[in-house]
């Protein structure tokens, strides 16, 4: 008899998950987020997004959310969607930036003042189809331009004396050229190798955001924390061209709708609250310090780092005219 029961259960399961006669299942679009799964990114940005997109889709198409490794690193999440293991991707530039260097503009030193500027500048310099060419092989959904990174280390930096000699990694070839110049040992890791390299002294410190600082546990392994403009990671949230195409009119609607300008323009806004919420909540922080430097020390790192712009615009195709135009949209929404 319970055998029976049993039996009949999974039948019913089975029965249930199998969409009516006539009725198509609608089709499952994968969300690949290499961040972590309890970051601001994923709960703030991401999750809301794929909610929203779900509810006006439902019966079309639904989108899942893959968060961690399951579908790629952040190495390899680029080609993951070109290649449609994922429909969507959300990305960091810094591992790929060599196949981007003209959006690469948003993260250079002393150029942008916050994530809201950035990330709606940077959009902009998008749409006037100054870097779209290096977008072409997916349909970008939002650029987003984190706040200025944050140099994190155990012992306090007040100079450039303070800095030279230390071994801090870094994520991005800008970032790496940057802290070279300052009198840094720049080293490349992955995110999520950063706390056990601090915890067993192999780097002295991490340049990075605060977001990461929160998801990664950084202040578990550091106790002092420079904030600095020195750049902000560009990141984005990609979809693949083909699953774009196939999707009906209304369903591309949606999508756009819920992507593009508006989103990008609420994406700063987030980013920027949740780092001036990390910024003070570690320095209420019991045994942890979070410092800027004076105006005049400030402007001796600027000037050490000046021909970072410099280069970048040497070698980056058309470099100096989307400087230029990046540099116009960040006066004019400063002027707002």
């Amino acid at each position: 008899m319970k055998q029976a029961l049993f039996v009949g259960l999974l039948v019913a399961i089975g029965l249930a998950a199998v969409p009516p006669a006539g009725r198509a299942a609608e089709p499952v679009l994968k969300f690949a987020n290499p961040g972590s799964p309890t970051g601001d990114v994923s709960k703030q940005i991401i999750e809301p997004w794929i909610a929203k997109v779900n509810k006006e889709a439902a019966g079309m198409f639904r989108v899942q959310h893959f968060p961690g490794p399951a579908l790629g690193q952040f190495p390899q999440i680029y080609d993951r969607v070109l290649n449609g293991v994922a429909d969507f991707a959300f990305g960091l530039l810094g591992p790929i930036s060599r196949q981007f260097p003209q959006t690469s503009v948003a993260s250079l030193p002393f150029e942008t003042p916050n994530a809201t500027i950035g990330t709606v500048a940077l959009w902009h310099v998008y749409e006037r189809g100054l870097i779209s060419s290096e977008w072409q092989q997916v349909k970008p959904l939002t650029l987003m331009v984190f706040p200025n990174v944050v140099i994190h280390t155990k012992k306090p930096i007040h100079s450039l004396a303070d800095i030279d000699g230390m071994k801090l990694s870094v994520q991005s070839r800008l970032l790496s050229d940057t802290m070279h110049l300052l009198g840094v040992a720049p080293i490349t890791l992955a995110v999520t190798d950063l706390y056990e390299s601090l915890n067993r002294g192999v780097i002295d410190g991490s340049v990075i955001g605060w977001p990461a600082t929160r998801s990664y546990r950084l202040a578990e392994v550091t106790d002092n924390h420079l904030e600095v403009p020195l750049g902000g990671e560009v990141t984005f949230v990609m979809m693949n061209n083909k699953t774009y195409a196939k999707l009906p009119e209304k369903g591309r609607a949606i999508i756009d709708q819920n992507s593009l300008a508006p989103w990008a323009t609420a994406i700063g806004k987030i980013l920027d609250a949740d780092d001036r919420a990390e910024s003070e909540h570690v320095a209420q922080t019991k045994g942890q310090t979070v410092s800027r430097l004076p105006a005049a020390e400030q402007a001796k790192w600027k000037a050490k780092v000046d021909s970072v712009v410099e280069d970048w615009v040497k070698r980056t195709p058309n470099g100096a005219a989307v400087l230029a135009a990046y540099r116009e949209e960040v006066a004019k929404l400063m002027k707002k």
